[in-house]
């Protein structure tokens, strides 16, 4: 991309700060807080965009607690560094811009995670050694920040895996009982609508984020059809009630159950080509992704380490 076509002038900035630019709204407060396009000035910058207060929360997003959070931890690093690049940041282009950037790759999953408010739910296919469970932990670290936007007045969000690696983690499960028991209670409170039994270890109202490695095997289409579609999808589709959004990680369309490639149930299907890009659809066809929505090239790294290799156990008794 020409640096002509990509760097703004001064004049430009001042047009854009005037509101002369038609398609550019005012600057963030973060702006010259938080260092230029890093992933946490995207982030404020696409919380800002979609705030919409109530409730308890307050009037501006600059006072909430995640935006507070993520800006002090930002601005320590950017302190005494250049702002040179301030009015190229301003209207969101560098004279180092990619064709996709982290921060657009971060604009994109926020917007997919934020799902209108609605229960996000997607299924993570590719080859062994493409990171598909790295971006599993990136999905999982984006939406612990925008929990406060998608579900406010709620408590403190959690993340939930059978994968016991993954370093963002609060809860690791290894059955479908220890999961029913920790998000929905006991059985006889999940079939009676709490009138019986013992209720969930985790509050209702917390926003939780479930991790499902191993779907290829746990989830498979052929000798786990009954337990999947008997066991799972009862609980998945009662996510929306507890303030769950999940992702699932497997190798194959054709090795996960049917359920699982329902657009009717899923949000997206992503597809990881390589470690650096995955390419995003709204439904499936068969084994491939169709309605492609976008595709990343450049996929940020999670910030919390995940082992690879760690095989993430699952028993439906």
């Amino acid at each position: 991309m020409d640096t002509n076509d990509t760097a703004y002038s001064a004049a430009k900035l001042r047009d854009y700060i005037q509101g002369e630019v038609a398609h550019n709204t005012d600057l963030y407060p973060h702006t010259g807080i938080v260092e230029p396009r890093s992933p946490a000035s995207e982030m404020l910058s696409y919380m800002e965009s979609i705030y919409q207060p109530g409730g308890d929360l307050p009037p501006d997003l600059q006072a909430t607690r995640a935006a507070e959070d993520l800006r002090r931890a930002a601005a320590s690093e950017h302190v005494g560094s250049s702002v040179k690049d301030i009015p190229a940041f301003a209207v969101g282009l560098t004279e180092k811009d990619a064709e996709i950037s982290d921060a657009q790759a971060f604009a994109e999953i926020q917007n997919s995670l934020i799902n209108n408010h609605a229960p996000y739910l997607a299924a993570i296919f590719g080859s062994p050694n493409t990171g598909k469970s790295s971006l599993a932990t990136l999905y999982a670290e984006l939406w612990e920040q925008l929990a406060e936007i998608k579900y406010p007045d709620t408590p403190e969000p959690v993340i939930i895996s059978n994968a016991a690696s993954i370093g963002c983690l609060d809860h690791h499960v290894q059955d479908v009982t220890e999961f029913r028991e920790l998000l929905f209670g006991s059985e006889d409170w999940f079939e009676s609508d709490g009138e019986d039994g013992t209720p969930p270890a985790v509050d209702p109202e917390t926003p939780v984020f479930w991790i499902f490695d191993e779907a290829s095997t746990h989830l498979d289409a052929r000798t786990n059809s009954y337990e999947v579609a008997n066991q799972y999808t009862p609980l998945l589709k009662r996510f929306a009630k507890i303030n769950c959004d999940a992702v699932h990680i497997g190798h194959s369309g054709y090795d996960i159950h049917a359920e699982l490639r329902r657009d009717t149930l899923m949000t997206e299907f992503l597809f990881k080509t390589s470690k650096k890009t995955v390419e995003v659809y709204a439904s499936m066809d068969e084994d491939q992704g169709a309605e492609k929505k976008y595709e990343l090239t450049e996929v940020p790294k999670p910030s919390h380490w995940i082992d690879p290799d760690d095989f993430a156990s699952w028993s439906w008794e």
